[in-house]
Parts: C-alpha cells; sequence; structure tokens
C-alpha cells in the first residue's frame, strides 16, 4: 500500500455528522479542505458507501484531513470500517488510495474507504453529498406549528429582552456598524422581531426571516416598518451573494448538530463577498426537549453547542473567524445557560464539512 497520510472521508467521519467518530477523528488530524472524488454514493443501513464511478458528473463530496500518526489513526479506522487484518472477509469496505479534486483546484492523493458489495439494491444518493440531508419534514413542521401556538406569549416575554442584555446590545452595535452601508442584512430566526429593531435603530438596513407565520405575524404587529418574511434556514429562497451581513440569535437552537453544515453553506451562499455573520448560541453538549412551554403544548429539541465544533462547522462551511465571544447568563433575564458569539466573515469556495 501507498504511504499516504492523507484521507478523503465522506459520511460518518465527517465532522458534520456529529458522530463520536468523526469527533475521534477531528482530534487526530489537521483539516486540509473539501473536495471532491469521481464516485457514486450509495445509502447503507444508516450510512453511506462510495463507489468508483467515471461516469460524468458523477462526484462525491467529502472533506481531507492530514492525519497526525497515519499508522496508529489508520489501523483504528480499519477496524471501525470491518476491514481490519482481524475481520472476516468479504470485508464490505476495502480502504483504497483515490484522487481528489480539491475546492482550491488541487489534487491531492489519499486514502478512501470505499463499499466493496453489491449495490443494484440500494438506493444512490444523487447530489453526492452525504450531509446535504437536511432535518425531515416533520422536525421542520414541529418546529413551526411549535412556534405558532406559542408566539403571542413568547413575544410577550421575549421582546424587551435586549434592555437586560448589555453585551448582546454592544455586538449588534458592532455588527451594525461594520455592515452599515455595505447593504441589506438578515435577522435570520427573527422571532417577534426585536433583533431586527435594534439594528434598524443602528442604522442597518434589515429584514426579518423565520419559519413561523405566528412569530411573523407578532413581528409584522410590533415593527410595523420592517419587512418580514417567511423562510427556512436550509433552503434560503434568497439570490446568491444578495446579503451583507446576517445575525442569527439563537436561530440554530432548534436545529440538530447533522443539519448545521446545511445552514452554515446557506447563509455563505447567500452573503456578498466579504459579508458579516454574527451568530448567538447556548452553550453545552445537551439537547433539551420540552413538551410545554408556558402553558403551551408544544414538541421541540433545544441543542446546545460548543463553540470549538461551531467554529470548525463555520470554517467548514466557508467562513473566516474574527472574534468568539462567551458570557455567562443574566440572572432574572434569560435562561441561565452560558451563551456564546462568533463574527465570522465569508472567504473565498468552501473549505469542507467534513
Amino acid at each position: 500500500m501507498p504511504d499516504l497520510s492523507y484521507l478523503f472521508v465522506y459520511g460518518s467521519l465527517r465532522p458534520g455528522a456529529g458522530t463520536e467518530w468523526s469527533k475521534f477523528l477531528a482530534t487526530a488530524s489537521d483539516f486540509v479542505g473539501a473536495g471532491r472524488v469521481q464516485g457514486a454514493l450509495y445509502q447503507l443501513d444508516g450510512y453511506p458507501g462510495m463507489t468508483v464511478c467515471l461516469d460524468e458528473g458523477a462526484w462525491v463530496t467529502g472533506d481531507v484531513c492530514r492525519l497526525h500518526d497515519s499508522s496508529a489513526t489508520l489501523l483504528t479506522l480499519d477496524a471501525y470500517e470491518g476491514c481490519g487484518p482481524g475481520d472476516p472477509v468479504p470485508h464490505e469496505f476495502v480502504r483504497q488510495a483515490v484522487t481528489v479534486l480539491l475546492d482550491s483546484g488541487d489534487t491531492v492523493e489519499a486514502w478512501a474507504y470505499l463499499y466493496a458489495r453489491e449495490t443494484q439494491s440500494r438506493e444512490r444518493i444523487s447530489s453526492g453529498d452525504y450531509l446535504q440531508r437536511p432535518m425531515d419534514g416533520h422536525a421542520a413542521n414541529s418546529v413551526r406549528e411549535s412556534y405558532d401556538r406559542m408566539a403571542a406569549e413568547y413575544a410577550r416575554r421575549i421582546y424587551d429582552e435586549l434592555q437586560h442584555k448589555p453585551l448582546d446590545r454592544a455586538l449588534l452595535d458592532r455588527f451594525a456598524a461594520a455592515v452599515r452601508g455595505h447593504g441589506e442584512v438578515c435577522d435570520m430566526g427573527c422571532g417577534p422581531g426585536h433583533v431586527a429593531c435594534y439594528l434598524q435603530d443602528a442604522g442597518a438596513t434589515v429584514f426579518g426571516l423565520d419559519i413561523s407565520p405566528g412569530m411573523l405575524e407578532q413581528a409584522r404587529r410590533l415593527n410595523p416598518g420592517i419587512r418580514f418574511r417567511e423562510g427556512s434556514m436550509l433552503a434560503l429562497d434568497l439570490p446568491d451573494g444578495s446579503l451583507a451581513g446576517i445575525a442569527a440569535f439563537y436561530a440554530i437552537v432548534n436545529i440538530p448538530e447533522e443539519s448545521l453544515p446545511v445552514v452554515f453553506r446557506e447563509m455563505q451562499r447567500v452573503l456578498e463577498p466579504a459579508g458579516l455573520l454574527l451568530l448567538a448560541f447556548h452553550v453545552g453538549d445537551e439537547v433539551l426537549h420540552e413538551d410545554e412551554v408556558w402553558d403551551q403544548k408544544i414538541s421541540l429539541d433545544f441543542f446546545f453547542f460548543r463553540p470549538a465544533g461551531i467554529r470548525r462547522y463555520i470554517e467548514a462551511a466557508g467562513f473566516a473567524i474574527e472574534d468568539v465571544i462567551e458570557r455567562e447568563p443574566y440572572p432574572d433575564a434569560e435562561y441561565q445557560s452560558r451563551r456564546a458569539y462568533i463574527f465570522a466573515r465569508k472567504t473565498g469556495a468552501l473549505e469542507g464539512g467534513l
């Protein structure tokens, strides 16, 4: 076998997969860049499999990492993929060298785990990208319906919250100053529109976007001078390069980790070159499920994230991180979780979403 230290991953080893093994690989390697391999991708039993395919337009999207200790890490991954020296044959996967075309335009030889069994009975993933699998329709509908139910009470309780959050106001002022005069900005996941209102008062040209018609009704009532529209961060109905900035305050709180690469790539797509993202989120590892909030029956999962992980997803989507800020919760003003804020600018091509 050739002596290679590069590995091309396309499924459960990509950081965007949110698996323990993707986290293991992140600690055992350095990210090189996003890329693609000529091939076909198939849905197996809860994970994908890639085969070599030279048909025109047949590509599998993935990412390349450079292994710190290739011998030891590959031995571990061979066992994980079921193709180690002690695994029964025939193996489901084989490790083989492939040529990867990086998004930068360079090529690199890398190891990849290829599916080694028949594919006739398997569903082909036409996009070639295993992470381009947004929340299913049921989950998205549950988010929409839950916020519709509690929209009026949410607006009553949350609309004035920025009065009690000096750091949040300072960061929004910084964002507004950076985008002022450069074009339109979006308050993404706007809820009742209080962030959009603050940004407009700070001099930004802003509109709000939310998945919940009920929330948008509240936003329009409370902010008659601001435009609001319905939409999903997973598939933004906005032109490429159309925004100078995006403010997304807790907009990813109901987005599962496996869908974050789609969200951040959509944000990157609609931002103009050097466009600015300000993202706020809850810090932690928890996933909280709520069936009732403020006496309203709902069904929502609330996701907390580690800043290092979110930073990696954002960088992989084609952003350069400018600043990461964390703070403890304000007593009596909000849910008592630690908060994080990331400023990031759109760079060039996507750097990947391992």
